[in-house]
């Protein structure tokens, strides 16, 4: 299979988009928009990276002044005293996520109350790339629990004397709920611009490999066909003089056919051309073949006994849900055996892939850091579908996926 390049976020890897640039150009351009938030990435030392206008706004820094410098200069001086900066970096590198609330300090010197989320970034193979921080300045809403919590006390004293103050307290607190309310509307906004984004590089990426899978098929193999064809016109002509040369000759239309049986493998492994022509069920048995060859890994693949109309997005994702799903198998489950079943109920399409290796635990389903998991869940969750995994210790893993084919696609695009 072609090795992806891979961008990290959040603790993990993901296959890039094949426009990595416009990607990461969306990306940013969503950090820039989010000045309620300082967001930006550290070096494993701690040493800042990047800077948006939210942590300009609540730090005081400009990016000239920052970029290149310790984080630890957010923290009070008794906190620097006492090691906090890097038992944040090391409990982030141990759980993957430290969340952290306190006091900090900005360029003026002025302390502020901070929600703070730094998260451990990491390659495909585990090794620490790096940190991304989240911070939020919550003076305000600090400040305001601990009147509420003043008031709540004062009443249970003097409450016929305190109503003035119960008003006022409790018109506080609607206006943190509201705040809060507010706030979770917008993270949800946030969430369902990066599902988009997402989607939309995943359709990019498809149509990328597409046209590269057709570029390197067409131009590349013509021009070897054209090279084999003048190698056998030199072949045949060569005179009793020139045996020394027809050795090489033909071990070079040797590798001239081997260089095409490779770019016929690898036009097919950027897309499928089956998928396109014949569709997903014959996509299916040829990379059941593939990695049957492959492997060593015996299949029994069990498909609908009549074809059956699905648009290019549903089918793509199904696709490459099960690449991955054949992947885990290969890598991880020490299988021999492998039963695969697609199916046409009405108003869906269900993939189900069953093996006898050793099974997938609890732990490892939930699994935070898991990318193909994680993928795969991700397209499920754009496609309006369900996603179910199953495994039993000795006895195997089975993934079941269930995707509707009425719900409209307007997220994913249609191009995949």
């Amino acid at each position: 299979m072609p090795q992806t390049r891979r961008r990290l976020i959040a603790g993990r890897s993901f296959a890039s988009a094949a426009n990595p640039r416009e990607f990461e150009e969306q990306f940013q351009l969503l950090a820039q928009m989010a000045k309620e938030y300082a967001i930006f990435l550290m070096d494993p030392r701690g040493r800042i990276l990047t800077w948006n206008p939210g942590a300009q706004r609540i730090k005081g820094y400009h990016a000239e002044e920052i970029i290149g410098k310790s984080f630890s200069v957010f923290y009070p001086p008794e906190d620097i005293r006492h090691g906090k900066p890097q038992r944040s970096l090391d409990r982030a590198i141990t759980m993957g996520e430290f969340r952290d609330a306190g006091w900090r300090i900005r360029k003026d010197k002025s302390r502020y109350w901070a929600d703070v989320v730094i998260t451990a970034l990491r390659d495909d193979e585990g090794s620490l790339q790096g940190f991304g921080t989240i911070a939020r300045d919550m003076t305000a809403e600090r400040a305001a629990d601990e009147e509420l919590r003043e008031a709540n006390a004062a009443l249970d004293l003097k409450l016929k004397k305190r109503t003035g103050q119960v008003g006022r307290a409790n018109t506080r607190l609607r206006a943190v709920i509201q705040e809060c309310r507010q706030a979770r509307g917008k993270l949800e906004d946030s969430l369902e611009q990066l599902r988009s984004l997402g989607a939309h590089a995943q359709v990019l990426s498809e149509d990328e490999r597409k046209m590269i899978s057709r570029q390197v098929h067409d131009e590349l193999g013509q021009s070897l066909t054209a090279i084999k064809m003048d190698l056998a016109w030199v072949d045949k002509h060569l005179g009793p003089e020139d045996e020394a040369i027809r050795p090489r000759v033909r071990s070079s239309l040797s590798l001239v056919d081997e260089t095409v049986r490779a770019v016929r493998r690898i036009a097919a492994e950027l897309r499928p051309v089956v998928l396109d022509d014949l569709g997903l069920a014959a996509a299916i048995e040829w990379q059941v073949e593939e990695f049957q060859r492959r492997s060593g890994i015996t299949f029994e693949v069990r498909l609908p006994p009549e074809d059956f109309p699905l648009d290019a997005a549903r089918a793509t994702s199904i696709f490459r849900i099960f690449q991955e799903v054949l992947r885990n198998v290969v890598q991880h489950a020490k299988a021999t055996q492998v039963q695969v079943r697609l199916m046409n109920p009405a108003g869906a399409i269900v993939l189900e892939v069953r093996d006898n290796g050793k099974g997938i635990r609890d732990e490892q389903i939930s699994n935070s850091h898991s990318l193909g998991l994680l993928g795969m869940r991700e397209r499920i969750k754009m496609l309006g579908g369900q996603f179910a995994i199953h495994g039993q210790e000795g006895k195997g893993t089975t993934v079941v996926v269930q995707i509707p084919l009425e719900m409209p696609l307007a997220n994913y695009g249609a191009g995949a």
